[in-house]
């Protein structure tokens, strides 16, 4: 072989080797290329789902009961993004409660016209004015509010403003301030005041004569047992004796309902004695 002929050939190898490098970084630089646009696609997508949330949730519902003395709840289960829970939960309390015993008090032309949601936790509904269209005292006004801000705050609401056509206004009906922003009233799932008692009073009596029912002799029990008609939990809340004897036949006990409390005041109502019952007779707000 001749040099010029050897120099040809090296000139020939090295060409060679240039084209296989430049295929490899080729080869390389689509690989990395493509792993960004995955990596992309599933940032885009990840997103996607942290900006539009779809879920379900068990969420608890707030009525007034028929003598509007306190808010009851009810389970329902509601789905889709926050703001559409938002709106099933007003469309769900404006059709009312399953449970006979509850009512809504939302007038059924009142429509939600928009709402806002800032930062997770605070939320703007805007309603119709027709929410006017009811005739309210003070305890149907704080029910009807309540019923709207305790049920929204199942969706981890801790502050709802509510706007009238797009307004801020002082009350809905005269009676409870509203003009700022509302968080959830534990003390309107409580009745309170004087409790009527039961009507066969007699027959519990001879039922604990006979050996039933035997928790009715002790005050603490009575407030537990018969205070979750009342709205107490028996499972939640502390129930602590705090006055018995200094007047034969009366007690109190007292309980902490969240982050309030209250004095339920206990009686016998027959006779007065260790063998007696107790029931409660009122509740009031420490």
């Amino acid at each position: 072989m001749t040099s010029l002929e050897g120099g040809f050939f090296l000139y020939r190898l090295k060409l060679k080797h240039l084209h296989y490098a430049f295929l490899l970084f080729l080869l390389v630089l689509t690989s990395v290329y493509l792993a960004g646009c995955a990596n992309s696609a599933v940032s885009s997508q990840q997103q996607e789902e942290i900006s539009s949330p779809i879920s379900e949730k068990v969420v608890q519902l707030y009525f007034p009961d028929r003598e509007l003395n306190r808010l009851a709840c009810e389970e329902y289960t509601v789905s889709g993004t926050q703001e559409e829970k938002v709106a099933k939960i007003f469309e769900q309390l404006k059709a009312g409660p399953r449970n006979e015993q509850l009512i809504t008090l939302i007038p059924e032309e009142t429509i939600l016209l928009d709402q806002v949601i800032e930062d997770e936790d605070r939320l703007t509904i805007n309603l119709s004015d027709h929410i006017y269209r009811i005739n309210l005292g003070s305890s149907g006004e704080a029910l009807l509010v309540g019923s709207i801000v305790n049920s929204l705050s199942a969706l981890n609401f801790t502050s709802i403003q509510i706007l009238i056509d797009g307004q801020i206004i002082e009350s809905i009906a005269g009676h409870m301030y509203i003009a700022e922003p509302l968080a959830f009233f534990d003390y309107l799932t409580i009745r309170h005041g004087k409790i009527p008692a039961p009507s066969n009073l007699q027959d519990i009596q001879s039922a604990v004569q006979e050996g039933h029912q035997l928790w009715r002799l002790d005050p603490v029990e009575v407030s537990r047992v018969d205070g979750i008609a009342l709205g107490f939990s028996p499972d939640k809340d502390s129930f602590s004796l705090t006055e018995r004897d200094s007047q034969p036949g009366k007690a109190s006990v007292l309980v902490t309902h969240g982050k309030n409390q209250y004095t339920i005041h206990l009686l016998q109502p027959l006779n007065i004695g260790p063998e007696q019952i107790w029931i409660i007779d009122e509740v009031t707000v420490e």
